[in-house]
């Protein structure tokens, strides 16, 4: 919309129903009254206006709910711990905070790559598909690419959605706030590129 008034009153009407699904009449009477607010201040631009009212609203249990095909708000990433068992720099995926078994750790999709494209000696692709040896490979959203992997040290898995390209991973047990996540690679066995995970994983 280029009119600003009428994307205003939009952007007031649809945060005043979301408020009021989320805590019905009184509430929502509430939440539209700081929504004016904001509206009505400079203090937060019109991209920042949802976080600010998430923050006065919402619990952090609340705020973990995925929106969007793309979710990894429970996820940041940092150099990895694996790195000095492998005299190496690269990064890892932690924890942004407790993670219960069974919880959803990230959501995302799959970029398909090329049919001709040779993903054994590429760390950053994924195996898409159960054929061994594989020939579908594919790009992650998110910070998919930066999990690690181990045997022993796994902590979540990936679901892999082939038929909607896209995927999950889910904590297989309670994980710490700030501790790496890893999970067991599809192709860790036989593809080239992993080649020193799968001994150090041994």
């Amino acid at each position: 919309l280029t009119n600003k008034k009428n994307f205003t009153l939009l952007s007031l009407t649809n945060l005043s129903l979301f408020a009021y699904n989320m805590f019905a009449a009184r509430s929502a009477f509430l939440c539209t009254q700081q929504i004016r607010t904001i509206l009505s201040s400079n203090a937060c631009k019109y991209r920042t206006m949802i976080p600010c009212i998430q923050s006065q609203f919402f619990s952090q249990s609340q705020l973990q709910t995925p929106v969007g095909k793309v979710w990894c708000d429970n996820v940041y990433v940092k150099e990895s711990n694996l790195c000095a068992r492998l005299d190496a720099k690269f990064n890892g995926a932690f924890a942004r905070k407790d993670i219960q078994s069974g919880e959803l750790i990230e959501c995302g999709i799959m970029k398909r790559l090329p049919s001709d494209y040779d993903g054994m000696s590429d760390q950053f692709v994924f195996t898409w598909s159960d054929d061994i040896p594989n020939t579908t490979w594919a790009f992650g959203s998110g910070c998919a690419t930066f999990y690690n992997t181990g045997r022993d040290t796994t902590n979540c898995k990936m679901i892999r959605h082939f038929d909607t390209d896209t995927f999950e991973i889910i904590a297989t047990r309670d994980i710490k706030k700030d501790e790496e996540l890893y999970h067991q690679y599809k192709s860790l066995e036989w593809r080239t590129c992993f080649k020193d995970l799968s001994e150090m994983a041994q």
